[in-house]
């Protein structure tokens, strides 16, 4: 694909509480980042550190790139699976980067997470059983359908956390921002 790209990193935070071996859901948060990507532009910063074969990969979430958010934001919930609280977070952050397409010309979004249930719920590569699971996947699939309309396509990718600095990084805000909100309202 040639053209500028909207690469949104999504990480899940869910604490579980073990009450008598039985595990019972605590807070969820899906913190996500929205970053506009140029590969095709040779005097890109980022493009310096990345060879050219490698600059439509998962490459930008290296540390040493320091690639400058566009957007960002979170979804709270006080009692979550980490796959519902991702398909949510994965809802909002398509919904809240869309006028993104038109500022930036974007050709090309990438969600790259590491939630991979719900990555493969995304992809259609898992069935939708649960009701709450199917209406959020419908909503991703309908948000989908309105960037395919202005000819942009949509991926999902699952990826290792710990094979980027940048997404450890990512995953220490989300935990972080959970126990914020867990100490300051929980008091």
């Amino acid at each position: 694909m040639n053209g500028k790209q909207l690469i949104i990193v999504l990480d899940e935070s869910t604490s579980q509480k073990n009450n008598n071996s039985e595990y019972e859901l605590g807070m969820s948060l899906c913190f996500w980042v929205a970053y506009v990507y140029d590969p095709d532009n040779d005097s890109h910063p980022t493009n310096k550190v990345i060879p050219r074969d490698r600059r439509h990969e998962t490459a930008i979430l290296m540390k040493s790139i320091n690639q400058k958010p566009v957007r960002s934001g979170a979804i709270y919930n006080d009692t979550d699976t980490p796959i519902k609280i991702c398909l949510d977070g994965t809802a909002r952050a398509l919904e809240a980067c869309e006028y993104l397409i038109n500022k930036h010309s974007i050709k090309e979004v990438i969600l790259i997470g590491d939630c991979e249930p719900a990555i493969n719920l995304i992809n259609g590569q898992t069935k939708r059983k649960a009701i709450a699971i199917t209406s959020l996947c419908n909503k991703i699939d309908g948000i989908i359908e309105n960037y395919k309309k202005k000819n942009v396509s949509v991926s999902a990718n699952y990826v290792a956390e710990d094979n980027f600095s940048l997404f450890k990084d990512i995953d220490g805000i989300a935990k972080n921002f959970r126990n914020v909100i867990d100490k300051t309202f929980n008091q």
